[in-house]
């Protein structure tokens, strides 16, 4: 066993849950890969992990709440250790996590532009773009409140490239592409803009057909 087992355990437990269905093993997994966690470096192990468990497999059984503050704890960790893949998944879960627990949008909106200065500072354009974005408009759309997008990228307001999606499909980065195809499908759903949730159903056939079901 080796640090590098406990991340193939969070990221396999995420296979379970959406992919094979099989909740339970996939809940369990991820405990196990906790477990393990605390047997090596704990801030790598946090910042490599948390955003896979407490992100997208214990969401399925634990209140939204209580899940914010470990992916917080996440981010801090991984953009102090200039670590951009665990940013990217970190950054994501625990905004959206966030604003679906409740949390008063204005703060919301407060942390995507705190986030988006720090992954514009390491030129993770691409990030801004592809899963920022999509919740930046719906945090906008409801909250009434807009940054300033000179200040920060156009991308930030701009719809999702579908050039990037097509090329992380081509390299097989799936995870990033399911992540973006399905806050896409939020975006449009909770803007009400069921012909863009249609076509984005209709564009993807294969991503709804194995999605989670519950």
């Amino acid at each position: 066993l080796c640090d590098d087992t406990v991340f193939a355990l969070s990221v396999f437990s995420i296979t379970l849950l959406n992919h094979l269905q099989d909740i339970d093993e996939g809940r369990a997994l991820a405990r196990t890969a906790l477990s393990l966690a605390e047997f090596y470096d704990a801030n790598q192990m946090i910042q490599r992990v948390y955003g896979f468990i407490y992100g997208n497999v214990l969401v399925s059984e634990k209140p939204l709440q209580s899940l914010v503050e470990p992916l917080l704890r996440a981010c801090r960790l991984s953009f102090s250790n200039s670590h951009f893949e665990s940013s990217t998944i970190n950054t994501i879960t625990y905004i959206s996590r966030s604003w679906q627990a409740g949390k008063r949008l204005p703060l919301v909106m407060n942390e995507i532009n705190a986030f988006a200065h720090q992954h514009k500072q390491q030129s993770h354009f691409a990030m801004l773009q592809l899963f920022l974005a999509p919740i930046y408009k719906i945090v906008s759309a409801l909250s009434g409140i807009s940054l300033d997008s000179s200040e920060l990228l156009p991308q930030l307001v701009a719809t999702c490239n579908k050039d990037i999606v097509e090329t992380a499909s081509i390299k097989k980065e799936m995870l990033y592409v399911t992540t973006a195809i399905a806050l896409s499908l939020e975006e449009s759903l909770s803007l009400r803009n069921f012909a863009q949730a249609s076509q984005i159903i209709l564009k993807y056939p294969d991503f709804f057909k194995n999605a989670r079901k519950w």
